[in-house]
């Protein structure tokens, strides 16, 4: 049996190594989306450092909610990096990330505590 870990463990490894885990229940609940922020280059987008979802409104949702794309860029950014967003599909982020079942399930049952409530919200138009 899995250990068990908890919220503030899940937040933490959701911004560093297991946001691929936590976008694919997004995407998968939603049918949001999946970008990732990579290196920009001049031979094109190389490398995932993140993935997280695009809502609807163009915002994007990771573990720390819902975000404008400047803030998420932010988190990675280091001197020297020009970042930028790539669309990904859902193939390449289970094969190329860690999609272990039993995390998939970690963060599935833990979503309804990790993220802010309105996170997953649809927008509505004209509020």
């Amino acid at each position: 049996m899995a250990a068990e870990i908890g919220i503030d463990e899940l937040k933490t490894l959701g911004m560093r190594g297991m946001c691929s885990v936590l976008a694919l229940v997004v995407h998968d609940l939603t049918g949001w989306p999946l970008v990732g922020v990579c290196e920009v280059t001049d031979r094109g987008a190389t490398g995932v450092y993140h993935v997280a979802c695009r809502a609807p409104d163009a915002l994007l949702v990771d573990v720390a909610g819902r975000r404008d794309e400047k803030d998420v860029l932010a988190d990675f950014a280091a001197e020297g990096r020009h970042l930028g967003l790539r669309d990904l599909n859902r193939d390449f982020v289970s094969a190329s990330f860690r999609r272990d079942p039993v995390w998939y399930q970690r963060y599935s049952q833990a979503l309804p505590d990790l993220l802010p409530e309105d996170a997953l919200a649809l927008p509505r138009p004209g509020l």
